[in-house]
């Protein structure tokens, strides 16, 4: 029974022989790969493709559904391309569902942060006020350069099916999504008028979860 190398969070007994089995068919798909990438793609590529991936192709007006403008490919490279390709991606998606928990985390630890500030009456207040605007500028414009970037990189517009270097409307939904209750959380402790009508609007909702 082999596992992975470095590993101390082993399961059970009982299902590590499971564990060893996934591992052996990792490995040997890992050398199938390794083989075809060497022996078939690269030459191909080296030898029949040109351009690359993240080109201005999308800027061009090519209609990627004519059969005219598609790929001329032969079908044992689109298929092992495919086969190569789905191993990065799901490895992207791993990443990239990692980023999301992240960021889950950093809006929750802020508003928690705001509430157990304004729960004691620490000196000097203003100027941990202060402390919590600049971390909210600062927070809020790593998440919208992050999510910008991934909307507009070329790779992943490919993989989420949307288009390449432009901002759609799901990024603006993602950016509403981890930014709201940041946000708003600030407002009510800075403006409490605000954060009293908001709380007045919020009511029956509470009254209901109650």
């Amino acid at each position: 029974m082999e596992y992975p190398r470095n590993d101390f969070d082993l399961p059970p007994e009982e299902h590590r022989q499971d564990l060893s089995f996934i591992y052996a068919i990792e490995k040997r798909y890992a050398a199938f790969c390794e083989l075809i990438l060497s022996d078939l793609l690269i030459p191909y590529w080296d030898n029949q493709r040109v351009g690359f991936v993240e080109d201005d192709g999308d800027d061009l007006g090519v209609d990627r559904a004519k059969p005219e403008t598609a790929t001329q490919d032969p079908l044992p490279i689109l298929l092992a391309e495919e086969l190569l390709v789905i191993r990065y991606v799901a490895l992207i998606r791993s990443v990239l569902v990692n980023i999301r928990y992240l960021m889950l985390f950093t809006c929750a630890a802020f508003v928690l942060s705001i509430v157990a500030w304004n729960s004691y009456p620490f000196q000097p207040h203003q100027l941990i006020d202060w402390c919590f605007t600049l971390l909210l500028v600062f927070l809020g414009t790593g998440v919208v350069w992050v999510f910008a970037q991934m909307h507009r990189n070329s790779i992943l517009s490919r993989i989420t099916d949307t288009t390449p270097n432009k901002l759609g409307l799901d990024f603006y939904i993602r950016i509403v999504t981890f930014g709201a209750a940041p946000v708003l959380t600030w407002l009510a402790y800075q403006f409490p008028d605000a954060g009293g009508s908001l709380l007045r609007i919020l009511q029956p909702g509470l009254q209901v979860v109650k």
